[in-house]
């Protein structure tokens, strides 16, 4: 092999080193760019979860607890303009059987022609 040759290949093997150093600068720019964004992606999921959290607890409570005080005044009429008293209601009472507990979101008690009746409601 002749110099000439010799250093052509030397000039084509440092061409190449270049390049690929260069894709490899490249890539990593790239790889810092993705670990960015799955970072700030992570953020969001994180935030929705938070604004989910507070969504579910506002409509399972405060939600819950409107709609249990609308149908308590509306049953509580409907049963008082059918000619049934009502002498007790009680909301969101909680019971255990057995080890099994429950939640009762609206308990009456009835007073249909001397007869006492027990009312639960369950959401």
């Amino acid at each position: 092999m002749d110099d000439a040759k010799f250093e052509r290949m030397i000039d084509e093997l440092w061409k190449l080193f270049k390049e690929t150093d260069k894709r490899f600068k490249d890539l990593e720019k790239r790889f810092k760019k993705t670990d960015k964004r799955f970072k700030e992606t992570d953020e969001k999921f994180r935030q929705t979860d938070r604004n989910l959290s507070r969504l579910e607890r506002l409509f399972t409570g405060q939600w819950g607890k409107l709609m249990e005080a609308l149908f308590e005044a509306g049953i509580t009429k409907l049963f008082q303009e059918r000619g049934i008293e009502v002498w007790n209601v009680a909301q969101r009472v909680r019971s255990e059987l057995d080890g099994k507990g429950m939640e009762i979101d609206l308990h009456f008690s009835l007073n249909i022609r001397n007869f006492i009746y027990m009312v639960q409601l369950h959401a």
